[in-house]
């Protein structure tokens, strides 16, 4: 009888220490854990973002070296293969994404004559400071001097 005296009474002496509420310290450690929770969602969406500004700016890179080549396939079309010759464009003022100048991507265009063929070179190159790394998107094509 006595033994359930004492049972009932620590039994009732937890469940009162349970309606004080939380202590100190457990509201301390929730807070702890909940900050290094949004901590790590924060990096994670940061991360997300650089991404996917790395790659828009590697998309339109790509369509500026791209839209280079046609023009070049176009003139060679239109002009004859030794228009090539007034093509090179070594540092070209920084371009926008439709290829205006005054943007942020650098375009350079080489070519290069071996016998029967003619190497173009495209490389276009994101100039934004906001990136950690560099975009660069080289774009290489042949053309035949026989059309």
């Amino acid at each position: 009888m006595n033994n359930d005296i004492s049972d009932s009474l620590i039994i009732q002496g937890y469940l009162m220490r349970n309606k004080n509420g939380m202590t100190l310290i457990e509201v301390i450690a929730s807070i702890i854990l909940l900050l290094i929770c949004i901590g790590g969602i924060t990096a994670l969406l940061y991360q997300s973002t650089e991404t996917s500004h790395c790659v828009y700016y590697t998309y339109v890179a790509a369509n500026l070296a791209k839209n280079r080549v046609e023009l070049i396939r176009e003139l060679r079309k239109t002009k004859g293969y030794m228009a090539l010759a007034d093509l090179p464009e070594t540092q070209i003022e920084l371009i926008d994404y439709l290829g205006n100048a005054g943007g942020d991507f650098e375009r350079t265009t080489q070519v290069e004559y071996a016998s029967g063929l003619t190497k173009v070179t495209v490389s276009v190159e994101c100039k934004k400071e906001e990136l950690n790394h560099p975009v660069v998107f080289e774009l290489v094509t042949l053309l035949s001097s026989y059309l």
